[in-house]
């Protein structure tokens, strides 16, 4: 039994520490082929730019596909802009692939 309370809290940790605390991405749903994902910036910066990556899933959790996208804020001229005002949040909308029921976000990095 101590086995598997010493595995339990190695896994906690593990994934505990893949957290970032500072940005989040949450899955909301699919809905008529489009998977809606809500973005926070719990920091004090402002964000100009966000690359996640998307894992669509099917019926048991089966991988459909995986993405990698990137979201930047520009003026017509070309200058950087706010993407993500700090102590915000926003929603992005992704094409979901044929056969998605769900899907996971993961920020890869943020500028």
């Amino acid at each position: 039994m101590r086995y598997h309370s010493v595995l339990f809290l190695f896994l906690f940790l593990i994934l505990r520490t893949c957290e970032n605390p500072d940005h989040a991405v949450k899955f909301i749903g699919v809905e008529g082929g489009v998977a809606r994902f809500e973005l926070h910036n719990r920091t004090s910066s402002d964000l100009s730019a966000i690359e996640l990556e998307i894992t669509y899933l099917g019926d048991r959790r089966s991988v459909v596909r995986i993405d990698t996208v990137s979201y930047t804020a520009a003026e017509p001229d070309g200058t950087g802009t706010v993407f993500l005002k700090a102590k915000q949040s926003t929603m992005i909308v992704q094409t979901a692939p044929q056969g998605t029921t769900s899907a996971e976000g993961r920020i890869l990095s943020v500028r």
